[in-house]
């Protein structure tokens, strides 16, 4: 817990049948405190992405049972949630050795700034979620395109609004 869980953000969290931790991630609007503008602006020389088509995401998260679909199903369920609020890009920072992972899953990042050398890099990125690579990060995830929209719609319904939008209540 940090100070952005202060935020209501958006979790999204990927259970075991036994309903353990496998991964996770989190969601804020880039129009409000992120910690891209608070903690990493050196990585996009001080400016801000101030955008409410982009949110970031942070902790993202995979636990000590994730099995080799779990990174592909929490991808699959931000590439959702991409498309069902009508977003354009989510940002986040990551270092070096989750490139790999992000291309294996089929959701490498376009790299909008960096800082560091070898393990020490880190760097920020835009994902952008077309329906080609919709479809091969559901494939490396192991659910159908279907199933993932299913889990969209039973969590926010058909209608496709921002809840960062929604009135207080």
């Amino acid at each position: 817990m940090d100070e952005y869980d202060q935020l209501n953000p958006l979790y999204v969290i990927c259970q075991g049948a036994d309903g353990g931790h496998l991964g996770s991630m989190r969601f804020l609007p880039m129009t409000g405190p992120n910690m891209i503008e608070d903690h990493f602006s050196h990585l996009v020389n001080g400016r801000q992405i101030r955008n409410d088509r982009i949110w970031e995401c942070t902790r993202f998260c995979l636990g000590q049972n994730a099995g080799p679909h779990v990174a592909g199903r929490l991808m699959s369920a931000g590439g959702e949630i991409l498309h069902g609020f009508g977003l354009d890009a989510f940002a986040g920072v990551f270092d070096e050795r989750m490139i790999r992972i992000y291309k294996r899953i089929g959701a490498a990042p376009e790299i909008i700034g960096s800082e560091g050398q070898g393990r020490d890099k880190i760097s920020l990125g835009l994902w952008r979620f077309t329906s080609a690579a919709r479809s091969r990060v559901a494939r490396r995830s192991g659910l159908s395109e279907q199933i993932i929209r299913h889990w969209f719609e039973s969590c926010f319904g058909r209608q496709t609004v921002n809840p960062f939008t929604l009135p207080a209540q």
